[in-house]
């Protein structure tokens, strides 16, 4: 499944410079954030995520943005399944 989630994120990576954001991964404190996309005076934050079967993983993927002050958007994008 880890590979899955290795292509989510670079469909996500790419869908974001091709919209001309500058693209990068943060920090907040010991969690990390998948993406900052900053263009011009916009910033957003992006968390990147196939699965969140359990409350651990949810508060994985999305404790980071506890910690974040600033009001700019942050987005939590989930696979889904198409089939």
């Amino acid at each position: 499944m880890r590979d899955i989630n290795l292509i989510f994120e670079n469909i996500v990576y790419m869908e974001l410079l091709r919209r001309g954001y500058k693209v990068t991964v943060g920090k907040a404190g010991e969690k990390e954030i998948d993406f900052i996309a900053e263009r011009q005076a916009q910033k957003l934050y992006v968390q990147v995520a196939y699965l969140l079967a359990s409350e651990e993983t949810i508060q994985r993927e999305f404790g980071a943005y506890d910690t974040i002050r600033d009001n700019f958007p942050k987005y939590g994008c989930r696979m889904m399944n198409l089939t």
